[in-house]
C-alpha cells in the first residue's frame, strides 16, 4: 500500500512539473520594465550598452532587408507573466525603440500594432536625428493581434503568437 501511494506521489509530482511553464526567454538580462527604466534607457543608452535587455513592445514600423528586419516599436511595459504578453497601455506613446533582428519575420508578424517581448544586445543609439534606443534581437515572441488588444479576443486560445529565433546573431547593421 506504502509503495503504491508512494509511486501515485511521484507520477503525481512528475505530471505537475511537466505541466509547469517555462519563461519564454532565458532569465538572465536586465528587464526594463517600468516607464522609469524605459526613461533611462531613452535618456542614458550606454548604461544599458553591450548587455543583455529584455523589452515589449508594439510595432510601429517594420523595414525588412537582405540582412534581416529593423522594427521600429512603441515600448510597453514587460508583463509579469510572458505568457499573458505585453499589457496594452493604450496609444499614448511612452516613446519608441528601434529592434534589429538578424531574420525575416512572416507578413503576419510584421502586422502594425502587433505586440511582442525581445531579448537581445543593447547596442546605443540610432545614428538617426531621432537617436532610439537601438537593439539587435536574438528572439522576438509577437502575438500577430494587429491593432487589436491581445485581451480583446473572445477566445484568447484563438490568437496566433510566433516566437522567432536568429540561428546565429550577426553584428547589428549602421542604422540611420
Amino acid at each position: 500500500m506504502k509503495v503504491k501511494r508512494l509511486l501515485i506521489g511521484c507520477g503525481l509530482i512528475l505530471w505537475l512539473t511537466g505541466c509547469a511553464s517555462s519563461p519564454f526567454f532565458p532569465n538572465n538580462g536586465q528587464v526594463v520594465k517600468s516607464e522609469t527604466e524605459f526613461g533611462v534607457l531613452k535618456a542614458e543608452p550606454d548604461v544599458y550598452k553591450g548587455g543583455t535587455v529584455k523589452l515589449a513592445a508594439r510595432i510601429v514600423s517594420v523595414e525588412p532587408s537582405k540582412q534581416g528586419t529593423l522594427v521600429v516599436a512603441e515600448w510597453l511595459p514587460y508583463p509579469q507573466s510572458e505568457y499573458d504578453g505585453p499589457e496594452d497601455i493604450g496609444w499614448v506613446s511612452k516613446g519608441l525603440v528601434a529592434v534589429y533582428y538578424p531574420d525575416k519575420l512572416d507578413a503576419e508578424g510584421s502586422l502594425y500594432g502587433n505586440k511582442f517581448l525581445a531579448i537581445g544586445k543593447m547596442v546605443g543609439v540610432t545614428d538617426s536625428q531621432s537617436k532610439l534606443p537601438y537593439m539587435t534581437a536574438r528572439c522576438l515572441h509577437v502575438w500577430k493581434t494587429g491593432a487589436a488588444d491581445i485581451g480583446d479576443s473572445a477566445d484568447e486560445y484563438d490568437i496566433s503568437e510566433e516566437r522567432y529565433c536568429a540561428e546565429n546573431n550577426p553584428k547589428s547593421p549602421k542604422v540611420s
